[in-house]
C-alpha cells in the first residue's frame, strides 16, 4: 500500500464513513492505473499520470503532460490562491478575531473546484480554520493519488468537509444549496481544462449560487431594517397565532398552487373545476385573480415586508380562506386578518423571531427561495399525509417571460403601471424597462422551446429543482411555455380535470383540521403558559440587547482611545486582553445573532481601513472599533424597533 494511504483513509473512516468505503472499493477495482479503458468514466481522459518531486521537496501532480500543481514549489502557489480568495487575516495568524466569530456563518463555504494532492484545500483550512470546506474533484483517480501521495490526515480529521466526487454535476445544486453561502471560490484551471465541458456545467452551477449569493446580500440591504421593524410590531403575532407545523400531515388530496406568472392566464376558465378537484394555495399575488373567477383560495401564502406587497390583499375577501404568513410581513397583513379569519405562522426567518420561537415553541419551517412561490410550494408540499400518493398541480409558475409578459393580466404590478403611466412615461414604457432592467436571456422552457428569463428567476428554478429532484415524483406543471425545471413533469389540464369531485371532503377536513387545533389553542391553560413563556421571553431579548449595545459601545471606545495611545505605550498585553474579554462575551451573547443581522461585510469594513498593513497591531485594532461601533449601532437599533 502506498506511503499514505492507511493513514489517509483510517481518518477519513472517523468523519466521513461511507466515503472512505467507496474509496476503497473504488481502489480494490481500479487500483493505482485506472486510466484507459479501465477507468470508469469519471476518469476518462487521463492517460498518464504521474507523481513528480517539486523543486521545494515536496510531491507535485502531472497529467498527461502537464503540471497541475507547480514544479517548483506547490505549497508556496496554493497559499497565493487561498490568501487571493480568502484574503489575509486583519492581524496575526492565530489571534482571536471578533470578526471571523461573529460573521462565520455569513462568510460562508469555500469551494475548491479541482482537488488535485490538496494543496489549495489545505491552505483555505489553516488561513480559514473552522471554515466548511466543498471539495469538487471529478476524477476518483487523482483524489486516490492524493491518498497516497500526502499526509491529508490531520485535514481530514479537522475541517468541516464536503466531499463532491466522481462528475456528477447534478448534486452540486443540493451541495451548494446546504453550504450556507460561498464565501470563496479556488480553481485549479489545469485539472478544469481537462474535460471543458464538465467545468463549464460546474462554474454555471457556481454562477448561479454566487449571483444568490449577491440577491441576498442587495435584499438584506434593501429590506434588513424594514425586516426589523415589522418583527417588532408583530411580535405578539408569534404568541397568539398558531404554527403552520400543526397542517402538516392532515390532507391527502390533490394540491393546486396558483402562482402569479403570465401562463395563468390560460388556466381561467378551468378555475370552477380545478378548485371542485383540489385543494386550492395561491400565493397572495394570485388571491384577486382567483377570487374574479368565483374561486377563493383554501390557503393564501404572504411573506413579503413590504407594504406594497399587502395591496394584493386590498378587496379580497379574506373570511374565506385561511392566511399562511411569516412574522416579517407588513403588520397590517395579520393586524387585519387574525380577527377575521385562521391564519398560522411559519417559523421565521429571521433571528428575532426565531429567539421569541425557541422558548414558546416552533412554528414550523417553511421553504425561504427568495420568492412568495417557492415558500406557497413548499408549504404545499407539508400539507400530504403521503406525498407519493397525491398530486400537485402548479400554474403560474413561469420563472420566466412568455411572450414577454412578467405577470397574468390585471395583476397588482400591471394595474399600478396603468395607473400612473403619463404620455411621456406610458405602461409599455415600464414594462420595458422591467425586462430590460433584469437582463433576461434565453433558456429551455418545458415545451423544449426556448423562452425568455433572468438570473434572478432562474436561481428560484434551482431551488425548487434542488428539493424536488428524486423527492416528489408528482409534482406536476400546467404551464408549456415556463421555464424548465427538473423533477416537475409537465401535465395538460385533462389530466387535472380527470380527477375526481372532492369539494365537500376539502371543505370537511378543513372545517375538522381548524376546530381539532383552535380547540387546543385557545385553551385557557395553554393560552396562560404562552403568555407567561413570551413575556420572560421577550424580557430576555430586552436585556440581552442592552447588555450587548453597552459592551460593544464601551468596547468601540476603548479600542479608539488604544488606538490614540500607538507608539506612547508598551501595554499591548493589556489592550488585547480588554479587547479578548469584549470578543468572549459578544461572541458568546445569546443575542449575538440578532444584533450581527444587518452587520455589513467584514471585507467592506476592512476595505475602509486606513491604516497601512504594514502595521498590524494598529490595523487590527482599527478593524476592531469599527467592528465594535457596528455592532452597538445595530444592537440600539434593534432595541428602539422592540420598544416601538
Amino acid at each position: 500500500m502506498p506511503q499514505f494511504r492507511e493513514k489517509n483513509l483510517t481518518a477519513l473512516k472517523k468523519n466521513y464513513p461511507l466515503l472512505a468505503e467507496s474509496l476503497e472499493r473504488y481502489h480494490e477495482k481500479y487500483g493505482s492505473d485506472a486510466a484507459g479503458d479501465k477507468a470508469p468514466s469519471a476518469d476518462c481522459g487521463i492517460s498518464s499520470i504521474e507523481i513528480i518531486p517539486a523543486s521545494s521537496g515536496v510531491p507535485s501532480l502531472k497529467i498527461n503532460g502537464t503540471f497541475i500543481h507547480s514544479a517548483r514549489d506547490p505549497q508556496r502557489e496554493a497559499r497565493r490562491l487561498a490568501e487571493a480568495a480568502l484574503g489575509a487575516m486583519p492581524f496575526k495568524a492565530g489571534q482571536e478575531s471578533t470578526t471571523a466569530r461573529l460573521s462565520a456563518e455569513k462568510k460562508g463555504t469555500v469551494v475548491i473546484l479541482g482537488f488535485g494532492l490538496g494543496y489549495a484545500a489545505e491552505e483555505a483550512a489553516r488561513l480559514a480554520p473552522g471554515r466548511p470546506i466543498l471539495i469538487v474533484e471529478k476524477r476518483l483517480k487523482v483524489f486516490s493519488a492524493a491518498l497516497d501521495t500526502r499526509d491529508l490526515s490531520a485535514f481530514f480529521l479537522n475541517t468541516p468537509l464536503t466531499f463532491l466526487l466522481g462528475g456528477e454535476t447534478s448534486a452540486l445544486n443540493a451541495a451548494l444549496n446546504s453550504a450556507g453561502g460561498i464565501r470563496a471560490l479556488i480553481r485549479n484551471q489545469a485539472l478544469l481544462a481537462l474535460d471543458n465541458t464538465w467545468a463549464a456545467e460546474v462554474q454555471n452551477a457556481v454562477d448561479l449560487w454566487k449571483n444568490k449569493d449577491e440577491i441576498n446580500e442587495a435584499t438584506l440591504r434593501r429590506f434588513g431594517k424594514r425586516w426589523v421593524r415589522n418583527l417588532g410590531t408583530n411580535l405578539d403575532a408569534i404568541r397568539d397565532l398558531p404554527g403552520a407545523a400543526l397542517l402538516a400531515g392532515q390532507f391527502d388530496f390533490p394540491l393546486f398552487v396558483a402562482a402569479a406568472g403570465p401562463s395563468l392566464d390560460k388556466i381561467k376558465p378551468y378555475l370552477p373545476e380545478i378548485h371542485e378537484r383540489c385543494l386550492i394555495i395561491a400565493v397572495d399575488t394570485s388571491i384577486r385573480f382567483l377570487e374574479r373567477s368565483g374561486i377563493h383560495p383554501d390557503f393564501t401564502v404572504s411573506v413579503d415586508p413590504q407594504y406594497w406587497n399587502t395591496r394584493h390583499l386590498d378587496r379580497a375577501d379574506l373570511s374565506k380562506t385561511c392566511l399562511i404568513a411569516e412574522s416579517s410581513v407588513y403588520p397590517s397583513t395579520v393586524r387585519v386578518s387574525r380577527s377575521s379569519h385562521p391564519i398560522f405562522l411559519g417559523s421565521s426567518f429571521f433571528p428575532i423571531g426565531r429567539f421569541i420561537e425557541e422558548r414558546i415553541g416552533i412554528k414550523g419551517a417553511l421553504g425561504a427561495g427568495g420568492s412568495v412561490a417557492t415558500t406557497a410550494w413548499d408549504f404545499a408540499r407539508s400539507l400530504l399525509s403521503d406525498p407519493l400518493s397525491s398530486p400537485l398541480f402548479v400554474a403560474g409558475l413561469d420563472l420566466a417571460f412568455p411572450h414577454l409578459k412578467t405577470h397574468f393580466k390585471g395583476a397588482l404590478f400591471e394595474e399600478r403601471a396603468l395607473s400612473t403611466q403619463d404620455r411621456f412615461l406610458p405602461a409599455q414604457t415600464l414594462s420595458f424597462q422591467a425586462l430590460h432592467d433584469a437582463q433576461p436571456f434565453l433558456a429551455p422552457a418545458s415545451s423544449g422551446d426556448m423562452v425568455f428569463t433572468d438570473k434572478r428567476l432562474s436561481l428560484y428554478a434551482r431551488w425548487f429543482e434542488s428539493r424536488a429532484e428524486g423527492a416528489l415524483p408528482r409534482v406536476f406543471s400546467l404551464s408549456d411555455e415556463g421555464l424548465a425545471i427538473k423533477g416537475f413533469k409537465l401535465a395538460a389540464i385533462e389530466d387535472l380535470l380527470s380527477l375526481p369531485k372532492r369539494r365537500k371532503e376539502v371543505n370537511k377536513r378543513l372545517e375538522d383540521v381548524f376546530s381539532a387545533i383552535y380547540a387546543d389553542w385557545e385553551n385557557a391553560g395553554a393560552k396562560e403558559k404562552r403568555t407567561q413563556v413570551f413575556r420572560e421571553a421577550k424580557k430576555s431579548l430586552l436585556s440581552g440587547l442592552e447588555e450587548f449595545y453597552t459592551v460593544s459601545r464601551n468596547a468601540a471606545l476603548a479600542t479608539e482611545n488604544a488606538m490614540k495611545k500607538q507608539g506612547k505605550t508598551e501595554n499591548q498585553e493589556a489592550v488585547l486582553r480588554e479587547i479578548g474579554k469584549a470578543n468572549a462575551y459578544l461572541t458568546g451573547s445569546r443575542v449575538k445573532d440578532i444584533a450581527g443581522f444587518l452587520m455589513p461585510h467584514i471585507e467592506k469594513l476592512e476595505a475602509a481601513l486606513e491604516t497601512p498593513a504594514e502595521k498590524p497591531l494598529e490595523r487590527y485594532l482599527e478593524l476592531s472599533a469599527k467592528l465594535y461601533h457596528e455592532l452597538a449601532l445595530q444592537a440600539d437599533f434593534n432595541l428602539r424597533s422592540l420598544s416601538r
